[in-house]
């Protein structure tokens, strides 16, 4: 039933969302790692699941030197293209954060820090209770091909992964602090992909349709974060648009499961006005120093949850997924458990940087002449997807059951 029900709804959806794209022109024009409590927890409080997988992420940068791993990260902001090839950054914006992007400090990339920066991501991947159930789901479970690559590549592509986890928290974290990274940012990116001539036909429909999807909200973050002005509806529109990408994408790929795991999500999209107590949505909020935009979605914790397992299965599939997955993993962006309103914000600039570390990185590799790593794995999607959808349907009888109680 829930099938059924969801999936005549979603393209309905699709048709309404692609009529109010022009509603969100209108909302446009008027409208250093640091450590806490949560961070200071152990990989022996982890589950066995877990555990597992943090120690082999953990042995892959055994006896790398501090040095090398500060270069490893150094590379990561090349392939962004904020930096030259030189070691320039390539605005007087990010020379002036450049400790806070890339410490000189050696002591800051040593394998104590770098395991306490996994450890964070680990914990934060333990806060959410259906990534919990997908990771005891799969344990025991055979993954010949994907093993089989980590065994053998594992060694190489894990520090890569890492590294650039390092440079888009620290990225991630530069642009809440200050929204002149953000400006700088969105004038380097596509001066960077007009330079590397990357047409819309290069990214692909999909990957073109996400880029646009993302940048047009990234300038009216920069607006409100300048101004304080901030339309209570900000994403009401584009967020189910962004989210309906990938659930297309999903049903083209066979994906059924997960496909529909995501509905619940664009239905419960932000900007309710007048806000509904029962959920604790509401409109968008700028936070007191303007660091933040808030978005309120439907018991935004479990929203926020959902979301997260949703989009890391759909990227599972991908040949570079561990580097796809860093956008939701690090973090600035994983640790919303006791900040869920901010999730999604945080997500944006971490998903935006990404895009563009994606098609510039891959104009890189070609002219290098790089293999692209080939990690994706469809059983383990389709596991995932399984997962997804239960949760999806617990999730929605929640928000139904909750709506039709008086308040």
């Amino acid at each position: 039933m829930f099938r059924r029900k969801i999936l005549s709804f979603v393209f309905i959806m699709i048709v309404n969302l692609i009529v109010s794209f022009n509603t969100f022109s209108v909302e446009i024009t008027t409208g250093s790692l640091q450590s806490s409590a949560h961070a200071n927890a152990h990989a022996s409080d982890l589950s066995s699941s877990t555990a597992e997988i943090v120690a082999v992420v953990k042995e892959s940068i055994e006896g790398i030197p501090p040095a090398a791993i500060r270069f490893m990260v150094q590379k990561q902001f090349m392939r962004m293209h904020l930096m030259d090839e030189l070691g320039d950054w390539k605005s007087v914006e990010l020379v002036a954060i450049s400790e806070d992007l890339l410490p000189s400090d050696l002591s800051q990339f040593t394998q104590e820090k770098i395991n306490s920066f996994i450890d964070r991501v680990a914990n934060n991947v333990e806060d959410n209770p259906i990534l919990v159930k997908f990771l005891e789901r799969i344990r025991g479970e055979q993954f010949e091909l994907l093993s089989a690559k980590v065994k053998r590549e594992g060694r190489f592509v894990l520090p890569e992964v890492i590294s650039y986890a390092l440079a888009l928290n620290n990225l991630t974290r530069a642009e809440i602090d200050d929204p002149e990274i953000i400006q700088s940012c969105l004038e380097i990116f596509p001066r960077e992909r007009d330079a590397a001539h990357i047409t819309p036909w290069q990214m692909g429909l999909f990957g073109w349709a996400k880029l646009t999807s993302v940048e047009g909200p990234m300038k009216v973050v920069l607006h409100a974060r300048k101004t304080g002005e901030l339309h209570p509806q900000f994403l009401r529109h584009m967020l189910p648009v962004n989210i309906t990408e990938a659930i297309i994408a999903d049903l083209v790929l066979g994906e059924w499961n997960n496909a529909e795991s995501a509905i619940p999500l664009a239905i419960n999209r932000p900007g309710d006005d007048p806000s509904d107590p029962r959920l604790g949505t509401g409109g968008a909020t700028l936070s007191a120093d303007r660091k933040v935009i808030k978005l309120k979605m439907a018991f935004s914790k479990k929203w926020d949850d959902l979301y997260s397992s949703w989009n890391l299965s759909f990227l599972s599939k991908f040949n570079t997924f561990p580097f796809f997955a860093c956008k939701l993993l690090i973090p600035e962006v994983s640790d919303y458990k006791n900040r869920p309103e901010e999730y999604i914000y945080r997500r944006a600039l971490a998903l935006y940087t990404h895009l563009n570390y994606m098609f510039l990185g891959d104009v890189d590799d070609q002219k290098n002449g790089r293999d692209y790593i080939r990690w994706g794995d469809k059983k383990l999607a389709d596991i995932w997807g399984e997962i997804n959808l239960e949760a999806a349907s617990e999730y929605y009888s929640e928000v139904a059951g909750a709506t039709s109680a008086d308040i």
